[in-house]
C-alpha cells in the first residue's frame, strides 16, 4: 500500500504512514526501510531520516548497491543544503 501511495501525487505522507506501520510488523525488512528512505528523501527537511533508513538497510544487507547509492545521494544533498 505504501508503494501505491508513494506513486500518487500528494499522497507521500500516506505512504510514509504505511511504511512505518509495516516496520512495526517487520522491523528487519530491508525493503521497507529502503522504501521509507526513498519517501523521506522526497520530503523537505527529512534527508537525515532518509539517511538513517538507508543505513539500516545496509546494516541488514551490507552490500546492497541501491541502498549504498541512495545513502550517498542523500548525504550529498544534505551537505549541499
Amino acid at each position: 500500500l505504501g508503494n501505491a501511495w508513494s506513486q500518487m501525487p500528494g499522497r507521500l505522507n500516506d505512504a510514509i504512514v504505511q511504511y512505518q506501520a509495516a516496520l512495526r510488523l517487520q522491523p528487519d525488512s530491508a525493503e521497507v526501510h529502503y522504501n521509507l528512505g526513498l519517501a523521506w528523501s522526497r520530503t523537505p527537511g527529512r534527508l537525515n531520516d532518509a539517511a538513517a533508513q538507508f543505513e539500516e538497510v545496509l546494516r541488514l544487507k551490507p552490500y546492497d548497491p541501491a541502498a549504498q547509492q541512495a545513502l550517498a545521494t542523500v548525504l550529498q544533498q544534505a551537505k549541499d543544503h
